[in-house]
């Protein structure tokens, strides 16, 4: 199993947060890999596309939803699952606290870490950056 985290604090508070981070179709105005998220609705067992500016797109599989809290998002790949577990903190100052962390699980873990996961750590916490500020600005 291949992993990686991040953890954000923002001054927007958890309402705002949890707002901004579930608002898939919009994930492109914080990452700049993302050409666009399709979604009907945000819920478990829900399905968005998601259409990368490079590369494949994908399948995003929602989970474990408990609103206002955390969500998981499960992506399918070949002898391979990735996982994003996505949760927002309340912190003692009326803001919020973005906790990100993915893992690859199975045989092909390392393969695909080593294709597109890295890339993914590397940029997870600019990413965190852009995202608190439009929660703050924008939600």
């Amino acid at each position: 199993m291949k992993s990686f985290n991040s953890v954000t604090k923002t001054k927007a508070t958890p309402a705002q947060a949890w707002k901004a981070w579930t608002d898939l179709p919009n994930w492109n105005k914080h990452d700049p890999t993302i050409d666009s998220i399709t979604l009907d609705r945000f819920e478990n067992g829900a399905r968005a596309k998601l259409k990368n500016k490079k590369g494949p797109g994908a399948t995003l599989i929602i989970e474990d939803v408990v609103p206002g809290k955390s969500f998981t998002i499960r992506t399918n790949l070949p002898l391979c699952t990735m996982l994003s577990y996505h949760e927002v903190v309340p912190t003692e100052d009326g803001g919020a606290r973005f906790v990100f962390k993915t893992e690859f699980r199975g045989l092909l873990s390392g393969f695909f870490y080593a294709m597109f996961g890295k890339d993914i750590a590397k940029e997870s916490e600019p990413n965190m950056a852009r995202l608190s500020t439009l929660a703050e600005k924008e939600y």
